[in-house]
């Protein structure tokens, strides 16, 4: 499960199996490929490594990805990180082509995630340290096809978690796994046009729940405690992300409106940019 420290949050299984579903309706639904299999489904599941890996072997899939948070002591660490597979000397493991991939996929990841990386793309023994031959990871160590795992920002991190809680915040990590995809197989990669936020109290730098965002006919609206944070606190008051996100915003440009509650409403006009998506920080 690997959960947070704090009493309230989401799991690290629960946040994965979400990003993952995702990234399957994104994969099916914006490319010709027509199978993904994933180790999970649902949050009742219980999978065991030796499980996962023999499936995908079984499978002979064309690729494995592994998709994870990360955990510290220190509540403020919150860093990317992309590990493939290595062996003991230093080499990339065979078949090649999970450390390209994991060199496209950190800066997508970091960029998404509105966080830093320290470590970067790394392989597994680097980062480790092999006690035998390698790869490190049993993911990487046991799979038979290219690999790699991600860990997108830390759930022991109170700030990150609230944003992990949010269905389009894991919306948009799968969508940076889909654009790595896309660049390491050299497929020209269609229009982003997504619109993505987090409108805060600029005193406080407080999120604000319940912020109505428009962006010309469409409206989003920030997680309140009705809405989503009740499945993990009682107090309707501790728990804020103020995140917003639009996809398919096929403008030049748009006008972006903000309501709050007991806030003066600000209107913003921002260009929406092609070849990545756009933040806004109100």
């Amino acid at each position: 499960e690997n959960m947070p420290p704090f009493t309230w949050g989401i799991s690290e299984a629960k946040r994965n199996v979400r990003v993952a579903l995702h990234l399957r309706e994104i994969l099916q639904s914006e490319t010709d490929i027509d199978t993904v299999y994933l180790s999970r489904t649902n949050d009742q599941q219980y999978v065991t490594l030796m499980q996962r890996t023999d499936l995908a072997n079984s499978l002979n899939a064309a690729w494995y990805h592994s998709i994870h948070s990360d955990a510290s002591s220190s509540p403020g660490a919150n860093s990317t990180l992309l590990l493939w597979g290595q062996y003991a000397n230093g080499l990339e493991k065979i078949p090649n082509g999970g450390r390209a991939m994991s060199d496209i996929m950190i800066n997508y990841l970091t960029d998404g995630m509105r966080t830093y990386t320290i470590n970067g793309s790394i392989g597994d023994c680097s980062f480790y340290g092999c006690t035998s031959g390698g790869p490190y990871l049993h993911v990487n160590r046991e799979t038979i096809m290219p690999s790699e795992l991600s860990e997108a920002g830390f759930h022991t991190n109170p700030r990150q978690n609230q944003l992990f809680m949010n269905s389009n915040w894991q919306r948009l990590e799968a969508r940076t796994f889909f654009w790595s995809i896309l660049d390491f197989h050299q497929i020209q990669r269609p229009p982003v046009n997504i619109l993505t936020g987090i409108v805060s109290n600029l005193e406080t730098e407080q999120p604000l729940n319940g912020a109505v965002i428009t962006a010309e006919n469409r409206q989003d609206t920030t997680d309140t405690f009705q809405s989503l944070f009740h499945l993990y606190t009682n107090d309707p008051d501790l728990l804020h992300n103020g995140f917003f996100y639009f996809e398919n915003m096929d403008f030049d440009s748009v006008m972006v409106t903000v309501e709050a509650e007991n806030y003066y409403p600000d209107t913003v006009r921002i260009a929406i940019r092609d070849d990545f998506f756009t933040f806004l920080d109100f």
